[in-house]
């Protein structure tokens, strides 16, 4: 019983906590854009109508790894 509890406080401290990070750019990160859909419609000379979805750079982002130990906070909530 003794080695459990010593094997299972070893692994606690040595283990980390890791979760990504989104947020505004920010340096040091991988930065992305949103998708931005708008709806084209264009004519040609003979009164054809033609409608396509399109894709244009949206809100600029990025997502970071974030390492840190846990603490008992993290796995309780009151």
């Amino acid at each position: 019983m003794k080695r459990l509890f010593c094997s299972s406080a070893a692994v606690s401290l040595l283990t980390a906590c890791a979760g990504i990070t989104l947020g505004p750019a920010a340096p040091n990160a991988l930065t992305y854009y949103d998708p931005k859909p708008y709806h084209f419609i264009s004519m040609t000379k003979d009164c054809v109508s033609s409608a396509t979805v399109m894709w244009k750079y949206g809100r600029l982002g990025s997502t970071a790894l974030q390492l840190k130990y846990a603490t008992p906070s993290d796995f309780f909530s009151i």
